[in-house]
């Protein structure tokens, strides 16, 4: 019995890390679309920004669904049954995204956010690129959060010989 109260606690506090992680998670992009919602209420903008706005939201929102994905699928993390899902990824457009994403949160700090590519990079990579995304945006996130002056520099660098791509 005291075996089986001490697992049940264990359960439980990892479940609460879970639902932590979770709303850390869900806030990004949620903080986003809201953001984004707002700006396209501006009447005093271009369409060309409203455009960029309503893609930012758009991706903001797949992401979102993403994440909800994931927790959908917390019996396949229970029993070890979830798979990455691995698919040809525009590696330059993930990485836009999670910058177009997180800069404003620096500039809101006044911090500098800059990329800085290493080396050449690959145009496309197999990977899952929801999950990298959301590395990327939690390693951002962090970053800025802890950071109280000077500036947050994502450095991108590859370990293999290809044919770089613009970000």
């Amino acid at each position: 019995l005291q075996e089986a109260m001490i697992r049940a606690e264990q359960a439980s506090g990892e479940k609460s890390l879970f639902l932590a992680n979770m709303s850390h998670e869900i806030r990004t992009p949620m903080t986003a679309i809201v953001g984004y919602a707002d700006l396209l209420t501006r009447p005093d903008k271009s369409d060309r920004e409203k455009d960029e706005w309503a893609q930012q939201l758009r991706r903001n929102a797949d992401h979102l669904l993403g994440l909800m994905s994931d927790v959908l699928d917390m019996s396949k993390i229970e029993s070890g049954q979830l798979r990455p899902d691995i698919a040809h990824c525009e590696f330059n457009a993930l990485v836009r995204d999670v910058c177009a994403l997180m800069r404003p949160h620096a500039v809101n700090k006044a911090l500098d956010f800059r990329v800085e590519i290493k080396s050449p990079l690959p145009l496309i990579i197999h990977t899952d690129a929801l999950r990298l995304r959301q590395t990327l945006i939690n390693l951002l996130s962090n970053a800025i959060k802890f950071t109280e002056q000077g500036s947050i520099t994502l450095a991108i660098q590859s370990t293999s010989n290809i044919n770089s791509g613009q970000l």
